[in-house]
């Protein structure tokens, strides 16, 4: 292993130097998914204090390819002298590369636009063995990596393929590996080591037929077999009428089934099944799978069941390959259930500080991560009244009601979904009550009305512009805050500064005396010695010249020798007005 500068674009060198004294170090890949390093390295190291954030590493990955790439990303804090370092291939660099919006004819333009259209450098190459010549759009400015294949309408998406990552270089396959004529006995003799058989959709046979309202058609034997032995049947009835226009004929019917088992595979269980070469080596049947060494990413693999006397075909999905040593540590046969979608959650969860270009693009996002990376799953079509009519769907991640935890179900009264196995509904609909949810995220909301639930705490008219609040606490924070006031704007520190210079000016005309009076003072070219004043105290209130007492209100009498009120109208006495009300009483109001 050699470690180069961040900086670094070429590798044919030893770079800042030899890693000899690492003392672990694996690689993961999996089939159009993550591609990371992990490194033990001691805090005494030769090379430990090189060993930085965005730093290079290069290490081997398998048997047969180049060395390949890898930045540092995180490093731990130590740990009895040990820090664990993080490195995830080049080729995660796509995902601060942004391209701007493009149109391609095929598959090979459409790869090669995205390093054409890229903003700034792009040191990456792209090409494909596919030949496809469908439209590709990109309506948005992206970043390389995730149109690769993190939303709906991405290369994977539009094209299908697997990618392969070497070095600068992407490829897109129409499928890694080969068939090296690998073949393994399943569950005979390795059952010590993990495996996962899953015949929860192994079929016996299929009972084909062909219908329309008045006619069905089916098979003088009822059911066309599966090629493997059994010991149970679980017969799949299969409804063909889509597949013929016209009423076929039963050879045509037989031959349809036929090809559907075939194609489909119904009779064979699927694999999962990850060999640790550390324990074979142990093992005294480590000379049966040797052969496996030989494998990469991507191969075939076939593998027999000897209870179904059935072969399956396994790809190669997961290799864990350990630089040190040039060997595997393991290997995992199976489907693919790893996407590039579910690597860029990862990746952007890491990235948590770093700007998203719109809400409306993670929202996306998320849902094309969550719908495109889901694999398996099972869907069930209930007739609940057991009338012979189905009226129910059922969609979970189980077979097992049991056991299924992600839970989803539809009828004619609406739908609802649980994530904890039905025992609460955390979402759903009904005609009667709309839509109902925990929890609602939008990047756009279109809404006439929004209110709590009593109607009254909290009630928003969008359409006619009124917010009615009932709240003990309000809070408004923001530098560039804007107060609208009868269609005029201000700005927040500006309308702020507004209301304290009135209440500056209406301070300069109160005085809040020694005994507890108050004394409004009359506008004067001197404030500080107006000629009219007015005080008002617990015993009455006083209208002045000067030292001269004009009028007196209080509890003994009034006098108005020198001031008349009227009945109608105000009296002024600026900066202050008097109110005749009705009942008779006056108000004082503060005019400025």
């Amino acid at each position: 292993m050699k470690l180069f500068e961040s900086t670094a674009s070429e590798f044919t060198t030893n770079g800042i130097g030899v890693i000899s004294d690492a003392v672990s170090c694996y690689v993961t890949q999996t089939l159009n998914g993550a591609y990371e390093l992990q490194m033990g390295y001691p805090i005494t190291g030769m090379r430990y204090g090189d060993i930085q954030l965005r730093n290079i590493i290069v290490a081997s990955v398998d048997p047969v390819s180049d060395e390949q790439p890898f930045r540092i990303y995180r490093i731990s804090k130590p740990l009895n002298g040990i820090v664990q370092v993080y490195a995830r291939h080049i080729a995660y660099d796509l995902d601060g590369i942004v391209d701007a919006p493009f149109t391609a004819d095929s598959c090979r333009d459409a790869l090669i636009g995205l390093g054409g259209n890229a903003y700034g450098n792009c040191p990456f190459t792209f090409d494909t063995d596919k030949t496809v010549a469908s439209p590709f759009i990109l309506r948005t400015p992206s970043s390389i990596w995730g149109i690769l294949s993190g939303v709906q309408g991405s290369i994977l998406d539009t094209y299908g393929g697997e990618f392969e990552f070497n070095g600068m270089e992407v490829y897109l396959h129409t499928r890694r590996g080969s068939d090296r004529g690998v073949t393994i006995a399943y569950g005979k003799n390795l059952t010590s080591f993990q495996q996962d058989e899953n015949n929860a959709n192994v079929y016996t046979g299929v009972y084909p037929y062909w219908t329309d309202e008045d006619t069905v058609v089916t098979l003088p034997e009822q059911v066309v077999d599966a090629s493997g032995v059994y010991d149970f049947t679980r017969i799949l009835s299969l409804d063909l009428s889509e597949e013929f226009e016209t009423a076929p004929t039963e050879a045509e019917l037989r031959t349809r089934a036929t090809a559907y088992i075939n194609d489909n595979d119904i009779g064979v269980p699927k694999v999962s099944w990850t060999i640790s070469f550390a324990m074979l080596e142990q093992s005294e049947e480590y000379r049966n799978t040797t052969i496996l060494t030989r494998v990469v990413l991507g191969d075939t693999v076939h593998v027999k069941f000897p209870r179904f006397n059935v072969t399956a075909s396994a790809r190669v999905v997961t290799v864990k390959w350990l630089p040190l040593l040039s060997r595997y540590d393991s290997v995992t046969l199976g489907s693919v259930k790893a996407n590039l979608a579910q690597t860029i959650a990862v990746t952007q969860k890491d990235a948590e500080d770093k700007p998203s270009s719109s809400h409306v693009q993670t929202i996306a996002s998320a849902l094309a991560r969550g719908l495109m990376g889901a694999k398996d799953g099972f869907v069930r079509i209930l007739d609940t009244n057991n009338d012979g009519s189905p009226d129910e769907l059922v969609i979970s991640d189980s077979a097992d009601p049991a056991t299924a935890v992600k839970i989803w179900r539809f009828n004619y009264e609406g739908w609802a979904a649980s994530s904890d196995g039905g025992v609460t509904w955390s979402m759903g609909a009904t005609l009667e009550d709309g839509l109902l949810a925990d929890f609602v995220t939008a990047a756009r909301l279109t809404s006439g009305e929004i209110q709590s639930a009593d109607g009254t705490t909290f009630y928003l008219n969008l359409d006619e512009g009124i917010l009615n609040m009932d709240v003990n606490e309000l809070k408004l924070n923001g530098e560039n805050m804007t107060v609208l006031i009868n269609g005029a704007a201000q700005a927040g520190t500006e309308a702020a500064q507004d209301v304290q210079d009135d209440l500056d000016a209406l301070k300069a005309h109160i005085i809040i005396n020694p005994d507890g009076s108050v004394t409004f003072k009359g506008s004067q070219a001197d404030p500080d010695d107006p000629a009219f004043t007015l005080t008002i105290t617990s015993q009455d209130i006083k209208v002045m010249n000067g030292n001269t007492v004009m009028d007196t209100f209080g509890n003994g009498g009034t006098v108005t020798e020198n001031l008349t009120i009227p009945t109608t109208g105000s009296l002024s006495m600026h900066p202050y007005k008097w109110i005749s009300r009705s009942n008779g009483h006056l108000q004082l109001v503060f005019v400025g």
